[in-house]
């Protein structure tokens, strides 16, 4: 019996993949979806302690769209993905 993988059945499961990858951060996901429709973030980013418990941090980011005149504003939860995400972009940061 052959096992191997056809081309409907291998699209398929890139169809079925999230777009970006597995993160148990659904404000790091916002995130992404904002880039993916053109919204762009405008340096620097922001990392501060929680307001309601100062032991944890978040990043701020601020969002320009260049269709747009308005800005965004996501907060997104201190984690591993996100910290990579910073570095990786080598967003500036106060």
């Amino acid at each position: 019996m052959d096992t191997t993988l056809t081309w409907p059945e291998d699209s398929w499961m890139t169809l079925t993949q999230p777009a970006h990858g597995h993160t148990d951060n659904p404000r790091y996901l916002s995130l992404l979806a904002a880039l993916d429709e053109g919204w762009e973030i405008a340096p620097p980013v922001y990392r501060r302690p929680r307001w309601i418990d100062d032991r944890d941090y978040v990043y701020h980011f601020i969002l320009k769209h260049p269709q747009n005149s308005g800005t965004r504003l996501i907060t997104v939860p201190d984690d591993d993905t996100i910290r990579q995400f910073v570095r990786e972009n080598k967003l500036g940061m106060l």
